[in-house]
């Protein structure tokens, strides 16, 4: 019996030692940071930014364009990011009615920061709008493409936000297009996180 007892005695304690944990206190040696680790794994939030260009006209042409789009940096000086497209037309004829429509679509950008207020833009939008040329009532809608490269500056607010205004080029100028002017001046602001 005794040597059951020392036996399982043993046994316990061999056991006890393997998964009890050693204690820093006792052991003299430094806690594992967690900080460290926390930094690293919330650094990719200051690299996501997110903007919207908007454009806003009332009168008898009510219009109405706004971008809400999301962002990263992958590296220094370089934005890419992707979004979508509301656009309301309103015009009033006077004496004949008023003529109303909405636009809707996605885009996806590329800017460049050459200085830390100018940049340069690269932007595809697609749109689904109606066809102005079509005979048929309702007019039937369909996906149109935009190719814009332009210039910007950027006014800095703070460290974490910015106004932007930009002057694009719609270098694809076609019948359907929504813009009257191959030059668009687009207004904006850029966010990002802590």
């Amino acid at each position: 019996m005794k040597q059951l007892i020392i036996t399982l005695t043993l046994l316990f304690s061999l056991t006890f030692n393997l998964f009890s944990q050693t204690d820093s206190v006792y052991t003299g040696e430094r806690p594992k940071s967690t900080k460290a680790m926390k930094e690293k794994n919330e650094e990719w939030k200051k690299k996501v930014t997110y903007d919207a260009n908007f454009q806003l006209f009332f009168g008898t042409v009510t219009y109405f364009y706004i971008t809400p789009s999301i962002g990263y940096i992958p590296f220094k000086n370089c934005n890419i990011g992707f979004g979508g497209i509301y656009n309301y037309t309103s015009i009033s004829y006077s004496g004949y009615g008023r003529f109303t429509q909405s636009m809707f679509g996605m885009h996806s950008y590329l800017r460049y920061s050459i200085t830390p207020n100018f940049f340069v833009q690269g932007q595809f939008d697609k749109l689904y709008q109606p066809d102005w040329f079509s005979t048929v009532d309702p007019r039937p809608r369909v996906w149109v493409d935009y190719g814009l490269a332009g210039i910007g500056y950027c006014q800095p607010v703070g460290n974490l936000f910015s106004f932007n205004t930009s002057l694009m080029y719609n270098l694809t100028p076609q019948k359907l297009s929504i813009y009257p002017s191959p030059i668009i001046i687009q207004f904006g602001f850029t966010g990002r996180f802590k």
